[in-house]
């Protein structure tokens, strides 16, 4: 899939009808590609039924571009790929009684939205990229409000989000009914959210985009 972003924003001075572009939420000309490859099967590993096995496999990811255009965004880039995939079996060990288990990983690539929204939002938080900090000493605060402090770690580009999951269970069947009961453990890492940024005291008179850094907090 390829998709390009058109969403050019602008101001009118109301008084003399002039018209500025200013920053849009998103790059205008952004660029985003997304691509996979899948394959699936599923083996009688018993020819009498009693132990069936599937599988499947995927390649995939995703490249954002976007360029600088009148010092209102950065250019920026990200290239994200990883093979994922999941394998389960299913075992009848009697007529009545069997027992199924499937193991799974996946991954989600920054979107567009993840990746591109600039600026002031409309909750009244202002969204900056990596692209515009890298080197600036900034620093990922511990909770997403003003009251946030310090975790130590820098500012760093996205990554995407992993997830590790095992789902298995038993399964009873009768003439005149059947019940499962499954359990599952899932692990998910590198959740793409929100957080306050901290800036060192030298970053007055910083840009970020068409803002300007005034004052720094204690």
């Amino acid at each position: 899939y390829w998709e390009r972003i058109v969403a050019p924003a602008f101001s009118v001075n109301p008084r003399t009808n002039a018209v500025a572009l200013v920053r849009p939420r998103i790059p205008d000309g952004a660029r985003y590609r997304n691509y996979g490859a899948f394959l699936q099967g599923n083996w009688r590993a018993l020819r009498d039924d009693r132990l069936r096995v599937s599988g499947a496999v995927r390649y995939g990811g995703a490249e954002y571009n976007s360029r600088a255009a009148l010092n209102l965004w950065p250019d920026d880039h990200l290239s994200a790929h990883a093979p994922t995939g999941r394998i389960g079996a299913v075992s009848w060990l009697r007529p009545w009684l069997g027992v199924h288990a499937n193991l799974s990983r996946g991954f989600r690539v920054p979107n567009v939205t993840d990746l591109g929204t600039l600026g002031l939002q409309g909750n009244g938080q202002y969204e900056a990229s990596f692209a515009e900090l890298s080197g600036k000493g900034a620093l990922v605060g511990d909770r997403a409000d003003d009251q946030a402090r310090s975790t130590g770690n820098p500012v760093e580009r996205l990554r995407p989000e992993t997830t590790n999951s095992i789902d298995y269970g038993v399964r009873i069947r009768r003439t005149n009914w059947q019940t499962d009961v499954t359990g599952f453990w899932m692990e998910l890492t590198n959740t793409i959210l929100s957080q306050t940024l901290l800036l060192p005291q030298g970053a007055v008179g910083l840009q970020l985009g068409e803002q300007r850094v005034e004052q720094v907090g204690a």
